[in-house]
């Protein structure tokens, strides 16, 4: 039991102490928030301002506010038994909110405002449409706020093709040949040139970083000043095992990409970088086909752990986007959901199925309106950019064949693409009222938005 000033525990406070230590291990997957206690102690920084425990495990400011008092009076002396109880009765009430079904699929909407507590959580909770959100999470130019947004975003496609020799024999190891093969093809992405200017974000495939090399990764990011979602190398989750079980029984393993933002780059003084992980909700065919291969030849039984999170974030300049890792995009439930709520759909992926992809893609950008930028593996290749635009003109961009290492820098609408999905449905029906009337039509850039399409926020 732990002990603070020589006072053991209230019992009062013990079981729900340990609750919370158990919740946090839960939702972090491993032990290194109870090993951080241990070997710091609480210290005097307050847990909502723990940037390394909130970049992994995404719960509202409010909700981490509560965390920390438990955690910390559940130290108290025991003769504070009154503060105990009232803290109790106040933890009680602010989390009776919450039920296991809230876990199960989770929304969470992030703010990418610099200088404005970019790294806290604005919005986390059931993955449900429209919920009441802050003003700072509305699209710049919507729900009162100004208009800030680019006239267009440069981002740059960087189909790398160097791939790892027979993960199932060899996960979770990547060797020295691959690796550095590998991030020559990525410090490249960052380092030429496809075009006059600099983009403003860079997209590499599905399980294009070894896990070794994430921290390269941000500080390619850090140099250039070019933001970067990226597709991870499958990571095995580490176990947490009572102290008696010394073998290991099972293992579970992720797949994710990872968002990595720069502020203040080319400003006095060393860039600050955030990065977001997003853990893969639908696992493909051949992932699980993987890990059963995994299974046999290492004789561990290995599974994959799909994510419970679907994200939104906002930024100044290029609107709401959200993210998608491969199979994400087959399931049209949580695009329906955010249908109204993105200007962009960013997606890495390892897909063999180059046709379908070409063919979904566009579905996607049309059915919710947005512009899709996918970027596939150099392996099979076929990436593309979509934009909800009329003919020839809504592909932006295509880029095909196998064991390339290709890239390309396009610009896709922001302002203009906006102000389609806010007035384009009453501009669709204005036009086809005029040429029921007098035979004209007068259209615009962009298709009108699909029947039942509304921007929300």
């Amino acid at each position: 039991m732990p002990l603070n000033q020589g006072s053991a525990v209230h019992p009062a406070n013990y079981v729900l102490y340990c609750d919370v230590l158990l919740f946090l291990t839960a939702l972090d997957g491993d032990e290194r928030i109870l090993d951080s206690l241990y070997g710091s102690g609480l210290a005097g920084v307050p847990f909502e301002d723990r940037w390394a425990w909130r970049s992994r495990i995404h719960l509202t400011e409010e909700t981490w506010k509560a965390v920390d008092k438990v955690v910390r009076w559940g130290t108290s002396p025991a003769n504070e038994t009154t503060l105990a109880k009232a803290l109790v009765a106040s933890i009680d009430q602010s989390w009776c909110r919450f039920s296991y079904d809230d876990f199960l699929a989770e929304r969470i909407d992030l703010s990418l405002q610099e200088g404005a507590f970019l790294e806290l959580v604005r919005s986390a909770g059931p993955f449900r449409q429209s919920p009441m959100l802050p003003r700072e999470l509305r699209c710049p130019g919507m729900g009162g706020r100004a208009n800030s947004l680019s006239k267009s975003l440069s981002v740059r496609l960087a189909q790398v093709s160097q791939w790892y020799a027979d993960p199932a024999s060899t996960f979770p190891y990547v060797s020295p040949a691959d690796t550095q093969a590998l991030m020559q093809q990525v410090a490249a992405a960052f380092g030429r040139r496809a075009s006059t200017s600099q983009p403003d974000l860079l997209l590499l495939p599905e399980v294009a970083i070894p896990q070794n090399e994430v921290s390269t990764l941000r500080q390619l990011v850090a140099k250039t000043g070019i933001a970067a979602l990226a597709g991870l190398y499958w990571r095995q989750l580490p176990p947490v095992y009572p102290a008696r079980y010394m073998a290991q029984t099972q293992r579970w393993i992720v797949n994710e990409a990872e968002l990595v933002v720069p502020l203040g780059h080319g400003t006095p003084g060393p860039p600050s970088l955030h990065w977001f992980r997003i853990r893969k909700p639908i696992p493909a065919h051949m992932e699980e086909g993987l890990t059963q291969a995994i299974s046999k030849k290492s004789k561990i039984p290995t599974h994959l752990l799909e994510g419970r999170r679907w994200y939104r974030f906002v930024h100044p300049q290029w609107g709401d986007f959200s993210i998608a890792i491969c199979a994400d995009l087959i399931d049209a439930e949580p695009w329906r959901i955010f249908r109204g709520e993105l200007l962009h759909l960013f997606t890495v992926a390892f897909n063999r199925d180059v046709e379908l992809y070409d063919s979904l893609t566009w579905v996607r950008a049309y059915e919710s309106y947005v512009n899709v930028v996918a970027v596939n593996h150099g392996q099979y290749g076929g990436s593309f950019v979509w934009t909800p635009r009329r003919s020839h003109e809504r592909e932006l961009a295509r880029l095909r064949g196998s064991h390339l290492f290709l890239m390309a820098d396009v610009e896709i609408p922001v302002k203009s693409l906006l102000d389609a999905q806010s007035n384009g449905i009453g501009q669709a029906v204005d036009d086809a009222r005029r040429m029921w009337l007098v035979k004209s039509r007068r259209q615009g850039p962009f298709k009108a938005p699909p029947p039942g399409y509304s921007r929300r926020h």
